[in-house]
């Protein structure tokens, strides 16, 4: 009796508590042709993108689907396999997309809809030349960038991004999320929106502009970059300079300057931001 007891015992130990999944995963691979300075377009949600840099005139994607969280194990397996990644475009346009159109719905009585629809993860590493434009489009997705040179446009909605060795205009539409930015070259256009933002060892070559709202922004540029400063700064905002301001207008809220003799614009805005200058060598 005592070893029908463990026998039964081990059994429902190998049953998966409701709610949960195990091993529902599937991988994708493509290489095609594409050269260097053309345009690649990212497209997805809920997941990673991973994008390093080559010396190969190609762009490899790889990538693995995984089962969403808290559903059951047969609706696990048909998301995952209902879920698709497109490769599309040419060598000198490419676009790289994830479908979940075909994801399918199932009742659920707890969310007050009756019907929800839950999509998987997909984690992407990309390799890419390294003269490229690129657009990034993503959502709850957390992003890695290095070593590109040409456009930069990105629309993050809750996600972090993490790029170093950027060579280029960019230009960033952020809302909820983290930015760590660092050996950057060029002129940026961010708007922001309850995001933190550090970029170290940014050096400016263009006009550029910071517009948020609720959040920090620290820049760190070289120790002899010279610019024009103008930030306007609401009453709950802050704003702090290491660098040594020749005033044109110094109130608390605005702020119009040359520093190191003037040259590119930098404008700051700001509401319940805090922004920081500071200084490498």
């Amino acid at each position: 009796m005592r070893f029908m007891m463990y026998i039964l015992l081990f059994f429902v130990g190998c049953i998966a508590q409701p709610g949960t999944v195990t091993g529902q995963t599937r991988e994708f691979s493509e290489t095609v042709d594409f050269e260097p300075g053309g345009s690649l377009r990212i497209n997805t949600q809920r997941g990673t993108v991973k994008l390093t840099t080559w010396d190969q005139s190609q762009v490899e994607v790889l990538a693995r689907i995984d089962a969403p969280d808290g559903v059951s194990r047969s609706y696990a397996e048909e998301a995952v396999e209902s879920a698709h990644i497109e490769v599309y475009g040419s060598n000198r346009s490419l676009t790289i997309r994830s479908v979940y159109e075909d994801v399918p719905y199932y009742d659920d009585d707890d969310d007050g809809w009756g019907h929800s629809r839950r999509i998987p993860y997909i984690y992407y590493e990309i390799r890419a030349p390294r003269q490229l434009n690129l657009d990034l489009e993503v959502e709850r997705v957390n992003s890695t960038l290095e070593g590109i040179e040409g456009r930069i446009h990105i629309e993050s909605e809750r996600g972090n991004i993490d790029g170093r060795d950027w060579q280029g205009d960019i230009v960033m539409r952020l809302e909820r999320g983290e930015v760590r930015l660092a050996n950057i070259t060029g002129a940026i256009d961010l708007d922001l929106e309850r995001i933190n933002v550090e970029i170290d060892r940014w050096q400016i070559d263009g006009d550029s502009r910071v517009t948020a709202e609720r959040g920090e922004v620290i820049l760190e540029l070289p120790e002899g970059q010279g610019f024009d400063l103008r930030a306007d700064v609401g009453s709950r905002s802050d704003f702090d300079s290491v660098f040594q301001i020749t005033a044109r207008n110094f109130r608390r809220n605005k702020i119009e300057g040359t520093i190191n003799g003037g040259g590119p614009r930098l404008y700051l805005q700001g509401e319940r931001t805090e922004f920081r200058l500071r200084q490498w060598r």
